[in-house]
């Protein structure tokens, strides 16, 4: 597919080629393949940036003045390939084998000069191998999936100075990678007639790491490994054959991205020192039915603890770079409710509404205290 836009704003053109490919070969009953591969080529996406609302009365379809002095925007080029093998090893035993690779070419002008040129060249991949059983335990239905998954990325990042527009002298040149395997278990046990229960584990081993190359301001190479063990449980109770009852816990961990690692407020290479992974725990409790075999409810009620919750920020010295940090503590509670009504064989109602708290329950910043303010 090709698309190409003039823009409504100033700044604000794009051009995008995208192929996608698919094939599927079955080597037997029991054995097939599939083949992805995607193409990507954006040469141009012009970046217009945010206007006050002055400037809004004034020329709504003016771009930011800063944006057109350095001509922001960014340009792409990505190619991958991806593969997976499914085997049945008999009616109640399945194997599934992934992998892929991708290429990527990147680069971008932001609206700052120091440093405000950009260019990335990343390699990034994976695989994964998964087991799943579908047995009976107690002459009652029992599943399993058992799993490994290895992923990785390495990024060769450069910035330069934007002089206007027209890259300039070098600023920072640096290798980061990121490395991380994991390994799973999850069980689906339907122990009464009415009863299931979920439980789960998962065990994370990552490797972030920086090879500053720019050595004029010094060494700022670093390796950050973080190992995490998340269990999850689950419980549903079936009140009728359409109308259910759950219930989940699960605990959950986020380390920072290159890209955000690599956003050093300290204008050096190498990684943002204080940014830590961030953590939560998660609950929920729910109820899903239908009725009429028509009309399809649900809702569900939330609540999630966060710990060193990822906060975006900018310094006046970058206008339009982003700097992330850790608040301390936060939580996030609300309610969900969806609709869906088959009204006819050609007609559907949706209604989706969400009510959410999200709040911070403990963060001090440059000596100022955000506790208690909204999200």
């Amino acid at each position: 597919g090709y698309n190409q836009q003039t823009g409504y704003r100033q700044q604000q053109a794009m051009r995008q080629f995208i192929l996608n490919n698919k094939w599927r070969v079955d080597f037997s009953a029991k054995t097939t393949l599939t083949l992805l591969l995607n193409y990507a080529n954006s040469p141009q996406a012009e970046d217009p940036g945010g206007l006050t609302a002055e400037q809004v009365s004034a020329d709504r379809h003016q771009a930011r003045p800063q944006n057109i002095l350095y001509n922001t925007g960014e340009k792409l080029q990505q190619g991958r390939a991806g593969v997976v093998l499914v085997h049945r090893l008999s009616d109640q035993q399945q194997l599934t084998v992934r992998g892929f690779l991708t290429a990527r070419q990147f680069s971008n002008r932001l609206a700052f000069q120091t440093g405000g040129t950009v260019e990335i060249d990343r390699l990034f991949g994976g695989g994964g191998v998964q087991y799943t059983l579908n047995h009976s335990v107690l002459q009652r239905p029992y599943r399993a999936q058992i799993g490994v998954d290895l992923d990785g990325v390495r990024d060769h990042r450069k910035r330069f100075q934007n002089n206007e527009g027209v890259k300039g002298e070098q600023t920072l040149d640096q290798h980061e990678s990121f490395r991380s395997i994991g390994a799973y278990w999850l069980n689906e046990y339907k122990f009464a007639t009415r009863w299931l229960l979920i439980a789960g584990a998962r065990l994370d081993r990552v490797t972030l790491e920086a090879s500053d190359r720019f050595l004029s301001d010094g060494n700022q190479s670093g390796r950050i490994p973080v190992t995490r063990f998340s269990p999850s449980a689950g419980l549903m109770f079936k009140i009728k054959p359409l109308v259910n009852i759950y219930a989940n816990t699960s605990s959950n961990f986020e380390t920072p991205t290159l890209n955000e690692l690599s956003a050093n407020p300290n204008n050096t290479g190498g990684f943002n020192p204080d940014l830590k992974p961030q953590k939560s725990w998660s609950n929920e409790i729910g109820i899903k039915a239908t009725v009429f075999r028509k009309l399809h409810v649900e809702t569900a009620l939330f609540f999630i603890a966060l710990k060193n919750e990822f906060v975006p920020y900018q310094l006046g010295d970058f206008p339009g770079r982003t700097f992330y940090r850790n608040a301390g503590k936060s939580q996030r509670k609300g309610i969900e409710f969806a609709l869906d009504w088959a009204a006819s064989s050609a007609s559907t109602f949706s209604m989706n509404y969400t009510w959410s708290d999200f709040r911070y329950t403990g963060f001090m910043s440059n000596n100022q205290d955000f506790s208690n303010h909204f999200i």
